[in-house]
């Protein structure tokens, strides 16, 4: 199995273990629901598609859920001691980073594709006369445009904690960048 694959599943159980993930994840599909009913209020009447307002509602939000998913990557093997083991390891550095920032990366993407099925639910329910099905495309783009974004979130987040030994002023940072 390769390096690149061995430290992103290590991220991945890290950051799915964690409690601050697990809080970080909560604030976030509470801010972003909370953008998105306060969006799909103001757009009432006008021609904007519930997908963009749904897209609106999670980009501001997505640095700050990026900087705490991805706050203890580093500073975590730091602190336990475990980084200078796996940096004596005959494996590049690269390859140790680019496991990380995959492993934060799909952390961000699984939290933004389960607010995205959360909305889906909700709006199915609350609101059977809209047409979800026929804008699947437009939240399949936006989907698409925020991987994107969290791409850059996920990088930021893991340089930060690289940098920062304390998991706190990586994420300060990190959504600070």
């Amino acid at each position: 199995m390769s390096p690149v694959r061995v430290t992103f599943r290590r991220t991945v159980g890290s950051v799915a273990s964690s409690y601050r993930a697990a809080f970080g994840i909560a604030c976030f599909f509470a801010a972003s629901g909370a953008l998105f009913t306060f969006g799909l209020d103001a757009a009432e009447g006008m021609r904007t598609g519930v997908a963009q307002v749904w897209a609106a509602s999670v980009s501001p939000v997505l640095p700050f859920l990026a900087a705490i998913l991805g706050m203890d990557v580093w500073s975590a093997e730091r602190r336990s001691g475990r980084l200078d083991i796996l940096l004596a390891t005959p494996v590049a550095e690269w390859e140790l980073a680019a496991g990380k920032f995959f492993g934060v990366w799909a952390a961000v993407c699984a939290s933004v594709l389960g607010f995205l099925a959360a909305t889906w639910l909700f709006l199915g329910r609350l609101a059977p006369g809209l047409d979800l099905a026929g804008s699947g495309g437009n939240f399949a783009a936006a989907s698409a445009a925020l991987a994107l974004q969290g791409a850059l979130w996920s990088a930021a987040a893991t340089l930060a904690s690289a940098l920062f030994s304390n998991g706190a002023a990586a994420a300060v940072a990190a959504a600070a960048a």
